[in-house]
């Protein structure tokens, strides 16, 4: 996701900063070494050099080719049940929205978000992580009590998995900031933005540490 150091250099236009999700490469790696353990030789398998440099998402629309040839795979076995379909879908969602298609990275989250639901040995953070990227595209598209809703229940669900000044929980402070700044109210974006800083603040010693 983005540094929020950018972010803050213009609050005047405020962004949104994707929750990361760390399995990014799972659900495309499984299915490719199934593939290869069964003999099968595949789009995904056939294209695992191309695919790798655009997990990051610095190519999204490359991205989308690939995940959507591992969805294909796995829906082709029978496999929409797996948790890594929902990676996957997380995925798709993440791709889809930094290509420009909140619409269709709302429909990938929903579907991430309803299997997830569903698995009773999930982290509370895979969901967590669907439901802050699914308040992005509520925030996109104005509705903002929907993504305040879902801003709640994901930090509830990522404070579970991460300490505070996490990454993924200044993503989070960020969001909310940036959504009361879109619906007007000032006032509450003042304070969320103050909290975000409270949070780089609370991570300074940790990351300093990892830098010496």
């Amino acid at each position: 996701s983005r540094g929020l150091g950018d972010v803050y250099k213009r609050q005047d236009q405020p962004r949104h900063d994707l929750v990361a999700d760390p399995q990014i490469h799972r659900g495309v790696e499984t299915v490719m070494a199934e593939a290869h353990a069964s003999g099968q030789r595949d789009d995904i398998a056939g294209e695992k050099a191309e695919l790798h440099p655009r997990l990051a998402l610095g190519d999204p629309a490359g991205a989308r080719v690939g995940f959507r040839k591992a969805e294909a795979a796995m829906i082709e076995h029978g496999r929409e049940a797996e948790p890594t379909f929902a990676t996957l879908q997380s995925n798709l969602g993440i791709a889809a929205y930094t290509a420009g298609d909140c619409e269709v990275a709302a429909k990938h989250y929903a579907v991430a978000e309803a299997l997830l639901r569903t698995l009773p040995a999930r982290a509370a953070s895979d969901l967590g992580r669907v439901v802050a990227n699914q308040a992005v595209c509520d925030i996109e598209s104005g509705a903002y009590e929907v993504g305040l809703e879902r801003l709640d229940e994901a930090e509830r669900l990522l404070s579970t998995d991460f300490p505070p000044g996490h990454p993924n929980l200044r993503s989070l402070a960020m969001n909310r900031a940036w959504l009361h700044h879109k619906s007007g109210d000032l006032q509450r974006a003042r304070h969320a933005y103050e909290r975000v800083l409270s949070l780089i603040h609370i991570s300074e010693p940790t990351r300093q540490a990892e830098i010496s």
